[in-house]
C-alpha cells in the first residue's frame, strides 16, 4: 500500500512537471516578459506601500522587440505607441517624488491597461490588482 502511494505521488509529480515544462516551452517571449513585468510591478507596489524604494531589474525596452504568440498583436497599430507610452510612464515613475509615487505608479498601470484594452484584453483583471486604491 505504501509503495503504491509513493508510486502514485511520483507519477503525479512527473505529470505536473511535464505540464509546466511544456507550457513554458510554448509561451512567447512577450508572454513571459509580461508575466515578469507583472511580478516586478507587484513587488514594486508592495515596496511602495511599505515605504521602501522599489527595484526594477527587467529590461523594459524588450517590450518593443519581444516576439508575441500571435504576431498580429505586436503588429497591431496600437501596440507600439502604447508600449512607448508605458516606457514613458515608467520613466516618469522612476523620477517621481516619493510623495507622488503612488499616483505615478497608477499612471504606469493606466498605461498597461490602455494597451491591453486595445490589443490583448485577457490579463486586464489581473493588472487591475496593481492599482493603489488610495493615492494620498
Amino acid at each position: 500500500m505504501k509503495t503504491r502511494l509513493i508510486c502514485m505521488y511520483s507519477m503525479a509529480a512527473v505529470a505536473l512537471f511535464s505540464l509546466f515544462a511544456f507550457r513554458s516551452a510554448n509561451e512567447s517571449e512577450l508572454t513571459l516578459l509580461m508575466r515578469d513585468i507583472f511580478d516586478e510591478a507587484m513587488a514594486a507596489k508592495q515596496a511602495i506601500a511599505a515605504g521602501e524604494e522599489p527595484k526594477f531589474e527587467i529590461d523594459l525596452d524588450a517590450i518593443l522587440t519581444a516576439k508575441a504568440t500571435v504576431d498580429a498583436k505586436t503588429s497591431n497599430p496600437n501596440y507600439r505607441p502604447r508600449a512607448e507610452a508605458y516606457l514613458e510612464a515608467m520613466e516618469a515613475f522612476k523620477t517621481s517624488e516619493v510623495a507622488q509615487r503612488k499616483k505615478a505608479f497608477n499612471a504606469v498601470v493606466d498605461a498597461c491597461m490602455a494597451c491591453h484594452r486595445s490589443v490583448c484584453p485577457g490579463p486586464m483583471m489581473r493588472i487591475q490588482k496593481l492599482y493603489f486604491k488610495n493615492t494620498d
